[in-house]
């Protein structure tokens, strides 16, 4: 395990790169899962209205976002482990131009599916 702490409560008031950051660190599924198991306890701890799939759904999709930020390496090992994708992206290894592309449309679609 690195050196990070992958058990207990995340304060309410963590912030992304608190939360998502270390997630990125794990390196073993047990630690994985553990490690989203604190964030769906934040997640439901915050609203307590929302369910465990949910909470599970909306925290994957995060730690798939945020592989977005790491290198090549790191978003494979943590997308493996996490048993997720990158929710705009999935697992595609997309240039730079085809990433602008697929945010532009992806951001059209958010914006016509909130009007």
């Amino acid at each position: 395990m690195s050196e990070r702490q992958f058990d207990g409560e995340f304060p309410d008031d963590a912030t992304w790169g608190e939360i998502y950051g270390p997630a990125m660190d794990v390196q073993t599924e047990a630690e994985a899962e553990a490690y989203v198991a604190r964030i769906i306890s934040l997640m439901r701890r915050k609203d307590p209205n929302l369910s465990e799939e949910g909470a599970r759904y909306t925290a994957l999709s995060n730690v798939g976002y945020w592989t977005g930020y790491c290198s090549d390496e790191t978003a494979e090992r943590v997308k493996r482990l996490y048993h997720t994708t990158h929710p705009i992206f999935g697992d595609a290894k997309l240039t730079t131009e085809e990433l602008l592309r697929m945010g532009i449309e992806y951001g059209e679609r958010r914006k016509r599916d909130i009007q």
